[in-house]
């Protein structure tokens, strides 16, 4: 059985920080909340916060078979085996 390796998370996390990208989303929660306070701004973020965490467990747990439903094919892989058809030589 493999556990989690430091390679593992690291490359978790990194694919969940160029995804979400929240250097980009800076300027665009600026703008959103210009006119709020400092409580009123922090209310809007963790309500952001909530709902992208729920939509994020939600295709953790039913992505697999949403795809399956819809006959897009995907590959599973291990968490060892990174590599695609069209990368390697």
């Amino acid at each position: 059985m493999g556990g989690i390796f430091p390679n593992d998370v690291l490359y978790e996390f990194v694919t969940l920080f160029v995804v979400l990208d929240p250097i980009a989303t800076l300027p665009v929660f600026t703008a959103v909340t210009a006119g709020l306070n400092r409580r009123q701004s922090l209310l809007v973020a963790f309500h952001a916060r909530g709902v992208s965490l729920l939509v994020l467990q939600f295709f953790i747990v039913a992505g697999q078979h949403l795809l399956d439903a819809l006959k897009i094919p995907m590959p599973r892989s291990s968490s060892r085996d990174r590599s695609c058809s069209c990368c390697s030589a």
